[in-house]
C-alpha cells in the first residue's frame, strides 16, 4: 500500500494518464489484498476511467489522421485533374492549330497549281496527313481518358484499404496490451481488450467487402455495356444496402446503434433492372461512394 501511494503521487507528479492509470491499478489491487473493497472499486474505476480516455484519444487520433488524408487525397485528385484539363486543352489547341495550318497550305497548293498533273497528288498527300493527325488526337484522347479512369479506381479501391490498414495497425498494438494483461493476470481487462479486436476485425471484414464489392460492380459495369436488361431481386438488393448503411455508420461512429426491422413484400418477386448507364453496377458504385465520404 505504501509504494503504491508513493507511486501515485510521482504519476500525478509527471501528470502522463498512463502512469496515472497504472498507479490506480496498482492502488485498487493493494485495497483489495488488505479486503478495502470500497477504496479498491473507487481506484479501479479511477484506473478505468483514464483507460478509457486513452482509449477515445487514440481513437479521435486515428479519426483525425484519416480525414486529413482523405482530404489531401480530394486535393491532389483535383490538383491531377486540372493539370490533366490543361494539358489536354493545350493539345487541343494545338492540334487545331496544325489542322488549321495543314489545311491552309492544302487550299493554296489547290489554287496554285490546279492547272498542274501534280495536283491531285498534293491534295492526296494532305489528306493522308490530317488522317494521321487525326488518329493521333484520338489516340492521345483515349491515353487521357484511361489516365482519368485508373486515377477514380485507385481512389475507390485505396480508400477501404487505408480503414483496413489502421484498424489492422489498431488491433496490433491492442495484442501487445493484451500480451501485457494476461502476463499481468487481469483477465478483465484482456476481455474488454479482446472485445475491441473482435469489433475492430469486423471493420476489417467489411472493409474489405467493401473494397471486393466495388472491383465486383466495376467488373461487371465493364461487362454490361451492351444495355441488357437481367431480373434483380429488389427485396434482397434493399435489404444488402440497408445493412451496409448499418454497418457504415458503426464504422464512423462506434458508440452507434440501431435496430434493423423491415416488411417486405413477398410477392414482388424479380424485375428488369437495366444494367447500364444508372443500373445495378454504377448503382453499387457509386453507394460505396457515398457511404465512405458521408
Amino acid at each position: 500500500m505504501f509504494y503504491a501511494k508513493k507511486a501515485l503521487e510521482a504519476a500525478r507528479i509527471t501528470g502522463l494518464p498512463g502512469s496515472l492509470q497504472a498507479a490506480y491499478q496498482c492502488l485498487s489491487a493493494a485495497n483489495q489484498l488488505n479486503n478495502k473493497t470500497d477504496s479498491a472499486f473507487r481506484y479501479e474505476q479511477f484506473s478505468n476511467k483514464l483507460n478509457d480516455s486513452l482509449k477515445n484519444a487514440r481513437i479521435t487520433n486515428l479519426t483525425n489522421y484519416q480525414k486529413f488524408a482523405f482530404n489531401e487525397q480530394l486535393r491532389l485528385k483535383k490538383l491531377d485533374e486540372e493539370k490533366t484539363a490543361y494539358a489536354n486543352r493545350m493539345n487541343m489547341l494545338g492540334m487545331l492549330a496544325l489542322l488549321g495550318g495543314i489545311l491552309l497550305v492544302a487550299i493554296i497548293l489547290f489554287r496554285n497549281n490546279r492547272q498542274k498533273q501534280n495536283a491531285n497528288k498534293v491534295l492526296e498527300s494532305t489528306l493522308t496527313n490530317l488522317k494521321s493527325t487525326q488518329s493521333q488526337l484520338v489516340q492521345s484522347e483515349k491515353m487521357a481518358s484511361l489516365g482519368e479512369l485508373t486515377a477514380g479506381i485507385a481512389h475507390e479501391i485505396q480508400n477501404p484499404l487505408n480503414f483496413v490498414n489502421n484498424f489492422s495497425e489498431v488491433n496490433k498494438e491492442l495484442l501487445t496490451e493484451m500480451n501485457e494483461e494476461i502476463k499481468k493476470g487481469n483477465y478483465e481487462e484482456v476481455k474488454a481488450l479482446a472485445k475491441d479486436v473482435t469489433d475492430n476485425e469486423e471493420k476489417i471484414i467489411f472493409h474489405g467487402k467493401r473494397a471486393d464489392s466495388i472491383v465486383k460492380g466495376m467488373l461487371q459495369h465493364s461487362r454490361s455495356s451492351n444495355g441488357v436488361k437481367e431480373p434483380t431481386d429488389i427485396n434482397a438488393l434493399a435489404d444488402e444496402y440497408l445493412r451496409l448503411a448499418y454497418h457504415g455508420l458503426r464504422a464512423k461512429d462506434k458508440s452507434f446503434n440501431a435496430g434493423m426491422k423491415t416488411d417486405f413484400d413477398p410477392t414482388i418477386g424479380k424485375h428488369q433492372y437495366h444494367s447500364a448507364g444508372y443500373g445495378k453496377g454504377d448503382f453499387k458504385f457509386n453507394y460505396e461512394c457515398v457511404l465512405c465520404c458521408g
